[in-house]
């Protein structure tokens, strides 16, 4: 859920980005004024429509749409990580050192290369760190999603809840909170690894 979701925000928040719209389409005439401006009111309303609504509130959507299951909170989790990590790529990328950019369009690089050698890796080191965060973030979110109906192990322990099986519960809570502790070591290397 997590990887769909990096990879569809990294060249979205590309046409989200002000500074990248005009490499991507350069041109002074009112015609790629009017496109960039366009573009770029776009595809952050689209960005702004997907972490518009709380991850619980879609997984309920979802779940009346498609029914009870794991899809439906996998779904909520995609999109509303789709669009947060939009938002937050965008906002990095606006924020790259413009003398870095306009250094390699001097060297006569085309906009694919400008992207590719001078946004790009200005703003991986916050990419990676981003999508990890929001990954940490996923797997407690999926526990709560689960007693909504959207499956996992949110959905078992609401269902041994309801049976008063509190041990049982018990022992899924401290797995959770094991796992959760896991995934933050693990991705605390990665970060230190990338950045």
């Amino acid at each position: 859920m997590d990887a769909a979701a990096v990879v569809a925000a990294v060249p979205v928040s590309l046409l989200a980005a002000r500074n990248t719209l005009e490499v991507l389409f350069p041109g002074d005439s009112s015609v790629f004024r009017w496109l960039r401006a366009s573009l770029q009111f776009t595809v952050r309303r689209v960005l702004d429509f997907c972490r518009g609504f709380n991850e619980f509130v879609m997984a309920l959507v979802f779940v009346a749409v498609i029914g009870l299951g794991p899809f439906a909170g996998v779904l909520a989790l995609a999109i509303h990580t789709f669009g947060i990590l939009g938002k937050v790529f965008s906002e990095s990328i606006e924020a790259v050192e413009p003398g870095q950019v306009e250094a390699v369009v001097a060297g006569g690089a085309g906009p694919l290369q400008v992207v590719s050698f001078a946004v790009l890796p200005q703003v991986m080191p916050l990419m990676v760190s981003y999508s990890l965060l929001r990954f940490e973030s996923n797997v407690r979110s999926a526990t709560i999603l689960g007693f909504c109906g959207a499956g996992g192990i949110g959905f078992v322990m609401f269902d041994k809840l309801n049976g008063y099986q509190y041990r049982e519960v018990a022992t899924m809570m401290i797995l959770v909170i094991v796992s959760v502790t896991v995934i933050d070591h693990l991705c605390g290397k990665l970060r230190s690894r990338f950045i």
